[in-house]
């Protein structure tokens, strides 16, 4: 089985999903797929038949609803493989047990909320059309937000042009990414930063630190920790606005 993340929750960096199984199954044509979506399921329209994978998973918790609930698409034969099961339950069921209702109820709201947020840029009634049309909308914010945090604007330097700002990976082209990213603040670790942004700036961003979660993309950069700003559609470009002059105002 190849498993991989659609989008990284360290990086943003965006994997051509069906590109990548295509080219494995090249070299495979029986190999099973899996598809990590947590952290891109929020960003980007999505096309599970088009992707081609057998399973595609993500948490609902990241896309506007509540924790406590998982969903997946699941392919036919990966459905049937042998798995854990209630006696009498039809060889393609997974379900094991009863989901509390409430969950269901809550991730109805989050796409009902979606729909509503698509007809203000589709003039079409068809739920599925209006779900597109909202994930395309998002896509278009993110990457706007993206760019404004990297390159600034005519008023701000971007993490790019802050000389004490190290923003992870950022090639001149940030195209293929989620407004999901590292960052180092030269002078101080993570944790220190991480406080300053909140208490002095009211700034709300994340420490990361070599731990199960973050351990193996900091080693691959050689980096002891980092802060990780993670952006929604619901962020403002005066919110970016405010990430920027809080970091310029750490080197001082």
């Amino acid at each position: 089985m190849l498993v991989f993340q659609h989008g990284s929750n360290q990086t943003g960096a965006i994997n051509d999903a069906k590109a990548i199984i295509e080219e494995a199954r090249r070299i495979k044509p029986d190999l099973y797929t899996l598809v990590d979506a947590v952290q891109y399921a929020p960003h980007g329209p999505i096309d599970v038949e088009d992707i081609g994978a057998d399973a595609y998973a993500f948490g609902p918790y990241k896309a506007y609803c509540v924790k406590g609930i998982g969903f997946a698409h699941v392919s036919e034969r990966l459905s049937k493989l042998p798995h854990w099961q209630l006696m009498g339950k039809p060889e393609t069921d997974w379900v094991l047990g009863s989901p509390a209702h409430p969950m269901y109820m809550a991730w109805s709201a989050a796409v009902d909320y979606l729909c509503w947020l698509g007809s203000q840029f589709t003039d079409s009634a068809d739920r599925r059309e209006q779900m597109v049309a909202a994930k395309d909308a998002i896509h278009s914010h993110m990457k706007a937000l993206l760019h404004r945090a990297i390159n600034g604007t005519d008023k701000l330097p971007g993490l790019r042009q802050i000389s004490h700002a190290q923003p992870c990976g950022m090639t001149e082209e940030i195209g293929n990414r989620l407004c999901i990213f590292l960052f180092r603040v030269a002078g101080m670790d993570s944790s220190e930063a991480m406080r300053r942004y909140n208490q002095e700036h009211h700034v709300r961003l994340a420490a990361r630190i070599q731990d199960p979660y973050s351990s193996i993309p900091l080693k691959a950069l050689g980096w002891p920790d980092a802060v990780r700003l993670s952006s929604a559609h619901y962020n403002t470009p005066e919110e970016m606005d405010a990430v920027l002059r809080a970091t310029m105002a750490l080197g001082e």
